[in-house]
């Protein structure tokens, strides 16, 4: 990744004319396929709601490390379109939820702060709003190389916080984002990944009970994280 990006700014130089810089052909290669993937991630994913990206504001963050989840309160989703909502699962079973054989996916806690940031992408809460971040731990159990795909899967990611304000995962163009993860992983290995949602500032220090959805066409799955 480190290499495209490095790639990508070449061409940039190129295009604006401070430098003169020739690519092999693998290497137009590897820049054509990160290209396709950052289009495929905007018109297969996003639907506009990708965020402007904001580099000055430092994040003021809270952190909470995952204990163990509460037993389901059998109250429901008190907000959404009216479909149904299955029985709370324990979340140990995630791997399965989301399809991933021979993997483990752990939540290991979540976070609330203004910007989120990797190595290469800031993403930031808008105005009057904090970003809930979820944390994920990945891992292939198999001692052969595998592949994690959660991106055809078209998952969609819901939490409802404190049994009254549910809202939807938003659309990053982070590399560890748990709604577009396709990755391979040797034997043992373990990569992270996390997902974003939005919530009013109200929230930031006063979530008491939290719960994740995981729904495409075909499966519907309700954890409780708090």
């Amino acid at each position: 990744m480190k290499k495209l990006l490095c790639l990508l700014a070449c061409v940039s130089l190129c295009l604006t004319g401070c430098a003169d810089i020739s690519l092999t052909e693998q290497e137009a290669g590897m820049i054509s396929e990160y290209a396709a993937y950052v289009v495929l991630k905007h018109n297969r994913l996003y639907n506009n709601r990708l965020q402007e990206e904001v580099y000055e504001t430092e994040p003021e963050t809270t952190m909470v490390v995952a204990t163990q989840p509460a037993k389901p309160d059998n109250t429901g989703d008190t907000q959404g379109t009216g479909s149904s909502i299955s029985e709370e699962e324990d979340i140990s079973a995630l791997a399965s939820g989301l399809g991933l054989d021979g993997f483990d996916v752990k939540y290991t806690g979540y976070e609330t702060m203004d910007t989120y940031a990797d190595e290469y992408f800031n993403f930031s809460a808008t105005a009057n709003n904090t970003l809930l971040i979820l944390h994920f731990t990945l891992v292939n159990m198999g001692e052969q190389e595998a592949e994690a795909d959660i991106l055809s899967k078209q998952f969609k990611f819901r939490c409802t916080v404190n049994q009254e304000k549910r809202v939807g995962s938003q659309l990053t163009m982070l590399v560890n984002d748990l709604y577009s993860f396709h990755d391979v992983f040797a034997p043992q290995e373990e990569k992270e990944a996390v997902l974003i949602f939005q919530l009013p500032n109200k929230y930031k220090d006063a979530i008491e009970s939290l719960s994740f959805t995981v729904k495409n066409e075909e499966e519907n799955h309700r954890y409780s994280l708090k």
